[in-house]
């Protein structure tokens, strides 16, 4: 668990040996996971060596009851678990290879390949939501909440050393944002950012609270769903800002990539920096050559 509500742990000894101890066990907790609401029931016997003081034998059920979160589906599954083991001698090649500390943040890095050529890295707080032929979502937690997300896709193809016009980008951003009666408030480019053109727009909206969710989503179906909500919603709270960072990526070739992003303004702070680190790591994969099948 990311997150635990309540847990309770409860033993007894079956059978005592001055060699060996039987013990059953029931675990239970409650929390989340990745943003999900779950129960988790352990229940079983361990065979624990008095003289090596190790776990020989564990026996267990795991039953767990999970609802559907930000990035996962809801699942109910029940899974039996048996292993047992003994003590190996000493390999001290082996001991050589056991890393000393944690690696490097820059190693635990996760590679997104898209439906395109588009390659980046991204770190472990962002987890693939959907994907399609057209769209890649990631959706962003901090410490279990949805913090953030990110909707990528390919723009049009230009020609080579050729991008979409500057007026053209900021007409299309303003006819999404319009339906949640937002403003773009701030509009920059970079002709040259480790290769890349890249055009940032910043727009913000106030929403209820009841449709920030689909406002923090800001895709097709959250565009037409939201504001209908909104205006169906009868209470009356105060307004949540929403902010969306629009990327046009435009690679020397021509091809262009969309990067939308989307966040609360109550955690700018966890989102400080975010788009940097996915900018700073795209890159354009080379076409894999073709194998010739054997005949």
């Amino acid at each position: 668990m990311d997150a635990a509500i309540s847990q309770s742990v409860s033993g007894k000894i079956l059978e005592l040996s001055e060699q060996e101890a039987k013990i059953g066990f029931e675990c239970r907790g409650s929390g989340a996971v990745t943003g999900s609401a779950t129960e988790v029931t352990l229940t079983g016997t361990l065979l624990f060596d008095r003289k090596s003081l190790m776990i020989r034998r564990f026996d267990a059920v795991i039953d767990e009851n999970r609802s559907a979160g930000p990035v996962s589906p809801g699942l109910k599954v029940k899974a039996s678990i048996s292993w047992t083991q003994d003590p190996a001698d000493s390999d001290g090649q082996l001991s050589a290879l056991i890393p000393a500390g944690f690696p490097e943040s820059g190693r635990l890095l996760l590679t997104l390949v898209t439906p395109w050529r588009l390659v980046l890295l991204h770190d472990r707080r962002w987890h693939v939501f959907q994907e399609t032929a057209d769209l890649v979502i990631l959706r962003m937690l901090t410490n279990g909440a949805l913090t953030a997300q990110c909707n990528l896709a390919a723009a049009p193809q230009m020609p080579a050393g050729r991008f979409t016009e500057e007026g053209k980008f900021l007409s299309e951003i303003e006819q999404k944002i319009s339906p949640w009666k937002g403003a773009i408030v701030d509009s920059s480019v970079e002709s040259d950012r480790q290769g890349w053109r890249v055009h940032h727009v910043r727009a913000e909206a106030e929403v209820q609270p009841a449709v920030a969710g689909a406002a923090l989503a800001s895709n097709a179906a959250a565009n037409g769903a939201g504001p209908a909500a909104a205006e169906k919603s009868a209470e009356k709270r105060s307004l949540q800002k929403i902010l969306w960072d629009y990327y046009l990526c435009t690679a020397k070739s021509g091809e262009q990539f969309s990067m939308v992003f989307s966040h609360a303004a109550e955690d700018a702070a966890e989102f400080s920096g975010v788009p940097d680190q996915f900018l700073s790591r795209m890159s354009i994969r080379t076409a894999r050559p073709g194998v010739p099948l054997p005949r």
